[in-house]
């Protein structure tokens, strides 16, 4: 992916202003550089945002294999239900090692449980032995 920059003053040789790119203004076009796998595989827990905001946690950068060349990150989503989202590693553009946060530039598509889904899985977590706000505090 290519950026193009004008820089200058906009003015021709006369003062006045000019329009588009006049004879003292430099274009250039210069390539966005994507961090490298070994940066992003560095960044295993830092918080992910999206144009839209927070996303969730980085958990993977798959294949996990160091030979292998990284094609996709995985990413925990979501409070109390956490589903994992993939996004290919293309789509990372920057990693902030001092705020601990990886920015990304799509907007993954993170799915979203039914009502009944999400009954269904809180009844199964009951059964395995989770307990409930109330029986917690009779103790």
């Amino acid at each position: 992916m290519a950026a193009g920059t004008i820089s200058g003053s906009g003015r021709s040789a006369a003062g006045h202003r000019g329009t588009g790119a006049a004879a003292g203004d430099v274009v250039s076009v210069r390539e966005h550089r994507r961090p490298p796998p070994g940066v992003v595989r560095a960044a295993i827990g830092f918080r992910v945002d999206c144009p839209e905001g927070r996303v969730g946690i980085l958990t993977a950068v798959l294949p996990e294999d160091d030979d292998l060349t990284a094609d996709r990150i995985e990413i925990a989503s979501g409070l109390f239900i956490v589903t994992a989202v993939t996004v290919g590693c293309g789509a990372v553009e920057s990693v902030d090692h001092s705020r601990r946060r990886v920015s990304i530039g799509v907007v993954p598509d993170v799915r979203r449980s039914s009502r009944p889904a999400v009954a269904h899985r809180v009844r199964q977590f009951m059964r395995a032995g989770g307990q409930t706000l109330t029986k917690a505090r009779e103790r």
